[in-house]
């Protein structure tokens, strides 16, 4: 049976989803319960066809069905079914992407995230544009570890593929309507069909989504965090003869969020949010609803992106020639009250363009063609090309008394801030202090501004050959060489909130500055596998694999000197032991893997003595893990699935300045040795669990069963703890009618109501091991989705 797209009630004795999906080809009825075991899904990570069960590399796969049953409707969603990957998404244009415990430093548009997304083989560059729209998708693969051969730069940590689904030579398409809590509407469709007979073919797909946000403001009464969603996508297929195929694809998507708010998290009742020593107050504390705050500016955010891609194969005797060309576009925005109290004291704004463009020539010979040596050899090589331009401006609005001013600290270092004395906005300031914390003399009533230029050429060569050694035995030789280049440019400015007052920021200490620079970087980055075969039904492989995250600069830095100081590209040198087994003919699939990967020039992100963001590289680091994939089917119908994630991420070598507000007379830092201390932002454990029973009604028609279990341990920011481990079950009951046409869903998600904040947000100069700032997941909601398939 074809599971219904989404999720419902009953069953807390079944146990969730799967992180490798089934096909989306549904069994013929007269088969229903024959499951296709997810070792036979066919994926491209490697430019070829292949089985994941072939595929020497850690890899989840999931098909639409999977996609559809799970709810997920956006690229952050598939952390719900993949546990190595975690996308920490506070704002719907800049995401921050995590495989292993590799990811982005901060939101700097010169700063690139450690896990390539590609839509139809074009990379996309920036984490915001990446978060698409996830409707009328074939597949999507999420590959593990370093992929520096075949994926180049920005593959560090990992790479998620999207393949959205092609023009048919028949009629076919379906329409898809879910309804459900939080004013859940989503509606979606697609139609495919032959323009003209065995030659020319389309496909044009649609998704529109709305819902309310779970969060109130209670200083306007209005609601927050609404989302409205829109996206079209058009495809033709090109095949004049049996020697060219001509693949096109356009789109259109459009994410707009009304209200912005997050919640203050306090693990001791009572403890405020202070997240600047600037401020003079009031602070923010923890509201007895959780999903709700207290801002004057209510804030808003979107994004709009528009490209296209296409795919030109000609086919030979010894293999495919092709050419992928590919254009994104995107323009982005943010308004956010950042003290989160009904105060004027910070807002950030930005807003955002880029724009982008890549080529890539790539060969992958026929495992049969005249070039094979027999059969034996399978090799790919290819040309990649990429320039990007893109412009940021980032407004920080602040409004405040120095520590000096206010408050005071007691003998344990502990804020008080009971004493408030007035400010004066037109007090002369001290630009040359240097200091931030207690003792500082400024009053700021300014914004500072940072206008960001970037300006990127990439170009690489690679090549990748594999040699079947015996029937059993096969090697694997990669090879990527990489020039990348980064123009950037920077103008930092302050001006008076107030007409007449005084421009001073305590951001720009030395006041304001324009800045560019250039760097060009070039990196190799090898492969080597080694795949054994002891049956059929078993591949192990050993491997090695580099890769590399580009170099980059610093959007809001604080002076001259560090705008013009670029950071240098992260490096990792991974190690892995892998194992892929289908047993019990197909009824017991178990995939493992065990790896080491070794970081230099860690790049990290924090603040200067001003409070500037500021990224560099500033540790070498150490993750060890192992990860577990196992779906079974013990009998006709029934399915269960489960995958977990386990990292020892550990600093080797990393020396930080922590905020210290009780220092007097000199910037409020100290130096701490990290050494043999947790990563940030990384879980020790991560996991899915699950169970999906359909059983056939006696007419043709089926019911549809199942439930599934997420589970996450701590992550820690810096030597607090940044979100907390958590448990999550979703629940789902489907029918299906005899011709397939139609499919019901209802669900259940977050059953048990669990309060949880996934992790990702800022963290406070004050109180850091016990408040902290972000979106808590949405509640229990529950809903009904019908599909209406239709055409052959």
């Amino acid at each position: 049976m074809k599971a219904g797209p989404c999720s419902v009630l009953i069953v807390g004795a079944l146990i969730s989803s799967a992180a490798e999906a089934k096909s989306d080809s549904p069994a013929p009825a007269d088969t229903m319960g024959q499951a296709e075991s997810p070792q036979e899904i066919i994926v491209t990570a490697q430019h070829r066809d292949t089985s994941i069960h072939e595929t020497p590399i850690a890899i989840s796969a999931f098909g639409s069905e999977k996609l559809e049953s799970s709810g997920i409707t956006t690229v952050e969603g598939l952390t719900r079914i993949e546990p190595s990957l975690q996308i920490y998404s506070e704002q719907v244009n800049n995401e921050e992407y995590i495989i292993r415990g590799i990811g982005k430093a901060n939101e700097d548009l010169a700063t690139d995230s450690g896990v390539a997304v590609n839509i139809n083989g074009a990379y996309i560059a920036q984490s915001g544009e990446a978060n698409a729209a996830i409707f009328d998708i074939e597949r999507v693969e999420v590959l593990r570890g370093p992929q520096g051969t075949l994926y180049g730069k920005n593959a560090v940590g990992g790479v998620v593929n999207i393949i959205t689904r092609k023009p048919t030579d028949r009629l076919d398409g379906y329409l898809l309507n879910e309804l459900g809590g939080l004013g859940r509407r989503q509606f979606e469709g697609a139609v495919s069909g032959p323009l003209v007979d065995d030659k020319l073919s389309a496909r044009l797909a649609g998704f529109s989504l709305h819902t309310n946000g779970a969060y109130h403001n209670l200083t306007t009464g209005h609601r927050a965090n609404d989302v409205d969603a829109q996206a079209i996508r058009g495809s033709l297929r090109f095949t004049p003869n049996d020697v060219w195929e001509i693949n096109l694809a356009a789109d259109y998507s459009k994410v707009e969020q009304d209200g912005v708010l997050k919640s203050v998290i306090a693990d001791v009742p009572g403890t405020p949010l202070i997240g600047n020593d600037s401020l003079a107050g009031p602070y923010a504390t923890q509201e007895e609803d959780i999903r709700s705050g207290r801002s004057n500016v209510e804030g808003a955010q979107g994004i709009r992106q528009w490209g296209g891609v296409s795919e030109i194969n000609r086919s030979t005797a010894a293999g495919t020639l092709s050419l992928i060309s590919a254009y994104r576009r995107e323009s982005g925005y943010n308004v956010e009250d950042a003290d989160r109290t009904a105060a004027d004291q910070v807002v950030f704004a930005a807003t955002q363009k880029t724009w982008a463009i890549s080529q890539e020539l790539r060969f992958v010979s026929d495992d049969a063609g005249t070039l094979s040596a027999g059969g034996k050899l399978h090799w790919s090589a290819g040309l990649y090309w990429f320039h990007e331009q893109g412009w940021r401006n980032q407004d920080v609005r602040f409004v405040g008394c120095t520590i000096a001013n206010r408050g005071s600290f007691d003998e344990n270092g502990n804020f008080d801030p009971s004493i408030v004395s007035p400010c004066d906005p037109f007090a002369a300031d001290n630009p040359d202090d240097g200091l931030l914390g207690a003792g500082t003399p400024d009053y700021q009533n300014s914004t500072a501004r940072f206008l960001q230029r970037i300006n990127t050429d990439s170009v690489a060569a690679y090549g990748e050959a594999k040699y079947d050694v015996t029937s059993h035995l096969s090697a694997t030789l990669g090879l990527r060489y990489t020039v990348e280049n980064k123009k950037f440019g920077l103008d930092a400015s302050s001006v008076a909130n107030v007409p007449g007052g005084d421009p001073y920021s305590v951001f720009l200490p030395d006041g304001d500055f324009r800045q560019s620079s250039s760097k060009t970087w070039r990196k190799f980055t090898p492969k080597f596998v080694l795949q054994f075969e002891p049956s059929r039904s078993v591949h192990m492989y050993a491997s090695y694999a580099r890769g590399f995250k580009s170099g980059g600069f610093n959007g809001q830095a604080g002076t001259a000197v560090e705008a013009a100081t670029p950071f240098d590209p992260e490096t990792a040198d991974s190690f892995e032991l892998g194992i892929k087994s289908d047993l019990l003919d197909r009824r017991l699939t178990v995939n493992a893997s065990a790896f080491y990967i070794k970081f230099d020039n860690l790049q990290v992100s924090g603040v200067d003595e001003n409070g500037s963001p500021l990224t560099d590289n500033a540790a070498n680091a150490v993750i060890k893990g192992i990860e577990l994939n196992i779906w079974a089917q013990p009998f006709s119908g029934f399915t269960l699935n489960g995958s977990l994630s386990l990292l020892d991420p550990t600093y080797k070598d990393y020396r930080i300045a922590i905020f210290d507000p009780s220092i007097q007379g000199g910037p409020p830092f100290q130096l701490v040795d990290m050494r043999g201390e947790r990563m940030y932002n990384v879980a020790k454990y991560a996991g899915n669990v699950g169970a999906q029973y359909e059983h056939d009604l006696g007419n043709g028609s089926q019911i549809l069963i199942g439930s599934d279990i997420r589970f996450r341990g701590d992550a820690k920011a810096e030597l607090s703890v940044r979100s907390k481990s958590f448990v999550v079950m979703d629940v789902r009951l489907g029918w299906t009618n005899s011709d397939r046409r139609w499919e019901v869903t209802g669900w259940i998600r977050n059953l048990t109501n669990k309060i949880y904040y996934p992790g990702g947000g800022s963290v406070p100069d004050y109180y850091k091991d016990s408040t902290r700032v972000g979106l808590v997941a949405d509640p229990r909601t529950g809903g009904v989705t019908v599909k209406l398939n239709f055409g052959k």
